[in-house]
């Protein structure tokens, strides 16, 4: 029956995603479908495994791609086609020389890959067609995402979440210890109870919440109050999920957002709200006491006080990381090398190298699978992505801030604690950011910008004619007259 049910919601989400195909709502369902679908719900197991969101990822990628004119013009004005293609070559290339893949699998791994990343960029900057679309995309989440929030509060207040729960008693698959640690979730007795809502994990949770929350600060609407309840419902998640790396990485992107983008008053009241917001929570909230002084401890004693990560740790896995980049520095070991050889995807029965302490860093994890393709590919991208903004606060400050802060977002929770499946919304909403600055840059801004070159087009100048006045020669009015004759 759960089967059913999900594969009659992925064939809605593909209907709505077509039916909307020309216009921004298309964006829109997918973002509903990440936000309250859960990532752990599979459309179909055979012949390869289908999880739903990679459906609705999928769906919206087909309907992009059947539409050829428009493909063709938006990629004409895409500002990272050449940067999209070196990324997408060198994807498929660390599969091509990695000997233990099969045929199979050294084009279908990476083009899941390309699907759930890079390819998304483009699918953001497509979806928006008019300066106003980023704004009509919030209108229309808004409700959605305060009932994740308000979901998330049921959670955590009741310590219960039938919809999780029923995900992974219908979906998941990953052996004993994998199950145990999924429900340990739903563990109302642990004293570090973390809320998970609508996710698969509580870091996506926190992350996807505080994405949302940033997108919401330029949320502009005739009841200003929404804009406070949506940014709530966002920071909701970011503080309910308990998680150390997400609280650094929401209080980061914040901070980059608002000394970059308000005035100096404007900021110090904010700051000032801030702060008394934060000390009232400090003070009444014990979980948030605890979230708080465990962050702290990261800095003041290097995380030895507390479970979870510390920087001793973090010291471990990355000379572990560097005993596996040494193998293979330049193509790494593979894709899935930490899952399948090292005994990640199966707790059950591996052995595990007690020097390697875990992998809680997208950077460790590409040191050891994809080497310094991997990184270099890594860095060229969120660089020039974070350049490119950067140039762009001249054309508009606030949107261009607000994608400097996103990308801050997602690299301090990815180099805390990994990607852990957030890349791909990620990179919608930096497409869709990127779209919104290109529709409000003048067409000579836009052209310098380009990489491609362009054609010489000669002026035309349209001369509208004027009437001229008729001119009376200075004749006399007596005309004379001659005979031909004479």
């Amino acid at each position: 029956m759960a089967q059913i049910i999900a594969i009659v919601i992925a064939l809605f989400f593909l209907c709505k995603i077509i039916q909307h195909r020309r216009t921004y709502k298309s964006l829109c369902w997918t973002f509903v479908g990440f936000l309250l679908l859960n990532g752990m719900i599979v459309v179909f197991s055979t012949p390869i495994e289908m999880p739903i969101q990679r459906w609705i990822i999928l769906s919206l990628l087909f309907v992009i791609g059947i539409q050829k004119n428009a493909v063709r013009r938006e990629w004409n004005s895409f500002p990272f086609k050449r940067l999209l293609i070196f990324l997408i070559i060198c994807t498929f290339l660390i599969a091509v020389v990695d000997s233990r893949l099969t045929l199979f699998h050294k084009f279908y791994i990476p083009f899941n890959n390309v699907v759930e990343t890079h390819l998304l960029l483009f699918a953001g900057y497509f979806a928006i067609k008019k300066p106003v679309d980023m704004q009509k995309t919030l209108n229309t989440l808004f409700i959605v995402l305060v009932f994740v929030g308000i979901y998330g509060i049921f959670n955590w207040v009741t310590r219960t979440n039938p919809y999780y729960e029923w995900v992974v008693e219908n979906f998941f698959v990953g052996g004993d210890t994998y199950t145990f640690f999924k429900l340990r979730v739903l563990d109302a007795s642990n004293d570090r109870f973390r809320a998970v809502s609508t996710f698969s994990a509580t870091f996506v949770y926190g992350f996807v919440s505080s994405l949302f929350a940033l997108l919401y600060f330029i949320y502009k609407s005739r009841k200003t109050y929404l804009k406070y309840i949506a940014v709530a419902a966002g920071f909701v998640g970011t503080l309910l999920c308990f998680s150390r790396t997400v609280l650094g990485a929401a209080f980061f992107a914040s901070v980059v957002f608002i000394f970059l983008s308000a005035s100096l008053t404007k900021m110090m009241k904010i700051t000032l709200a801030a702060l008394l917001v934060g000390i009232c929570l400090y003070s009444f909230v014990p979980p948030i006491q605890e979230t708080v002084d465990n962050t702290l401890d990261i800095f003041l004693t290097g995380g030895g006080k507390t479970m979870g990560s510390s920087i001793e740790m973090r010291q471990t896995q990355f000379l572990g990381a560097v005993k596996y980049f040494s193998q293979s520095p330049i193509f790494g070991n593979g894709y899935g090398y930490i899952n399948n050889e090292l005994g990640i995807g199966d707790l059950d029965n591996a052995i595990l190298d007690e020097d390697m302490a875990g992998y809680e860093s997208v950077i460790y994890n590409l040191m050891i699978e994809q080497g310094l393709i991997g990184l270099l590919c890594f860095f060229l991208l969120y660089g020039t992505l974070i350049a490119f903004f950067w140039r762009k606060r001249k054309v508009n400050k606030e949107i261009a801030v607000l994608g400097l802060a996103v990308v801050t977002l997602y690299l301090a929770f990815a180099i805390g604690t990994g990607t852990l499946g957030v890349t791909s919304i990620t990179m919608l909403v930096v497409g869709a950011i990127i779209k919104t600055i290109v529709l409000n840059t003048p067409k000579r801004e836009e052209i310098e910008d380009t990489d491609e070159i362009v054609p010489y087009e000669p002026i035309r100048i349209k001369i509208k004619p004027t009437k001229v006045p008729k001119m009376r020669l200075g004749l006399p009015k007596k005309v004379f007259r001659f005979n031909r004759g004479n």
